[in-house]
């Protein structure tokens, strides 16, 4: 979650305990669709931003568990397929082509061209093998290609469960502005003759809006500053 959206779940919380805390001079209130729908859609915010971090660190693990197989795919088989390919008149024109692809190719880009090498290597095998590669090399290499594809595909996975719990945060919190608008309707009427517990209510509903530099910046070591989420009678 960004900073904004942790301080606009902590003023979400806030509301929640007043209310809890509030109950007997609120009547009803706490028993309206939209209490009840506020204690769900914090619950969601709270599992989405779980789901979000646990995704974001699995992300992170697998992207660099791609690469370490990605440049082991370049490195310890297509440079030397390239290298020898190229190495003098005893490779037929057919193989002299093939080149080690650049580190700037994309995953994908480096699936194909590494498929096709590998198959155009396997019909010249004894061009490669006299150099002094393995009997089985073209079926290494098909192997790394095999275990970077799914690598590639769980890293994938994982950026896409990330995207998806930062959209669903992004959701709630929109849902909740709208809940909470209700909710502020329906305390003001009840405390039009209550200032302290206007009072109180305002205060739960006011977002504490955080710096949103990086940690370390001149602007990050400044205290929070207190704001209204827009005007008074506004919501998360």
């Amino acid at each position: 979650m960004t900073r904004g959206q942790m301080a606009r779940l902590e003023t979400l919380m806030r509301m929640q305990a007043f209310l809890q805390a509030k109950s007997d001079a609120l009547g009803q209130l706490n028993g309206s669709p939209s209490r009840t729908e506020l204690d769900r859609g914090i619950a969601a915010i709270r599992d989405l931003a779980a789901e979000q971090a646990a995704a974001h660190t699995e992300s992170t693990s697998r992207t660099k568990y791609k690469y370490m197989l990605r440049e082991r795919l370049r490195q310890e088989h297509l440079r030397q397929i390239a290298t020898i390919a190229n190495a003098g008149l005893t490779s037929p024109p057919a193989v002299r082509g093939l080149r080690l692809p650049p580190g700037s190719v994309s995953d994908r880009a480096l699936v194909d061209v590494a498929t096709a090498m590998g198959s155009l290597a396997q019909q010249h095998e004894d061009v490669f093998t006299r150099q002094g590669l393995a009997a089985d090399f073209v079926v290494q290499l098909h192997a790394a290609v095999a275990g970077f594809t799914e690598a590639l595909e769980a890293r994938d996975a994982s950026q896409a469960r990330e995207k998806g719990a930062t959209a669903g945060i992004r959701y709630e919190l929109s849902r909740a502005h709208d809940v909470v608008g209700v909710l502020n309707a329906l305390i003001t009427k009840y405390a039009a003759r209550r200032p302290e517990l206007l009072d109180g209510w305002k205060h739960a509903k006011r977002v504490r809006a955080k710096p949103g530099t990086a940690s370390g910046s001149t602007a990050a070591r400044r205290a929070p500053t207190e704001t209204s989420a827009a005007k008074d009678d506004s919501a998360p």
